[in-house]
């Protein structure tokens, strides 16, 4: 059965990565391990600049609108029909590089997984060379986000972040990263 409920920019393929990424660091051994086989099974890869980090996350996942472990299990979609759309909206292109296969193997290694065979696709306007130039990069973070405050609190501490309160204007929110340096 197809999936229509496509990405429609970037943000929507980054929310996507971070949430594939939370399952992989999740405490819940069945989402964790869920997440960990997607990473395993992927052939192509999006890859996104956070901070001075390349992140790498299986095309089929971030291609579909607010993925979720429950969205895919009912439905994964077939990946050729996500990569068609990342390219028909310009969002992401084809990339071949060491650099890249050497920043995915490390990628991977974080996750505990060995694997050194993937095809990338790269955000449109950028070039490799974008992806290898430090940034500076400041993030909106996701402490209002259900289970995340705590989480967010413990990695600025120990990473010496500082970090700047406000009140809060509204009771809705939504989880967002915005990099300074980033082409969006």
């Amino acid at each position: 059965m197809d999936r229509t409920d496509f990405i429609e920019n970037r943000i929507d393929v980054i929310k996507n990565i971070y949430t594939l990424y939370s399952y992989a660091k999740s405490s819940i051994v069945d989402n964790k391990e869920w997440a960990l086989q997607r990473f395993k099974q992927g052939k192509w890869y999006i890859v996104e600049v956070f901070g001075n980090t390349l992140f790498f996350a299986p095309s089929r996942f971030v291609g579909y609108k607010d993925n979720t472990i429950e969205k895919h299990k009912l439905n994964h979609g077939d990946g050729t029909q996500t990569n068609s759309k990342f390219h028909e909206l310009k969002l992401y292109k084809e990339a071949s590089d060491v650099f890249l296969t050497q920043q995915f193997e490390h990628f991977m290694i974080t996750l505990g997984i060995e694997k050194d065979t993937a095809k990338f696709l790269i955000p449109y306007n950028y070039e490799i060379s974008d992806l290898k130039k430090p940034r500076k990069c400041y993030f909106i973070c996701p402490t209002h986000c259900k289970g995340q405050k705590e989480n967010a609190w413990k990695s600025f501490l120990s990473k010496n972040i500082m970090a700047i309160g406000w009140k809060h204007l509204s009771s809705t929110y939504k989880c967002n990263f915005l990099g300074a340096d980033n082409k969006q």
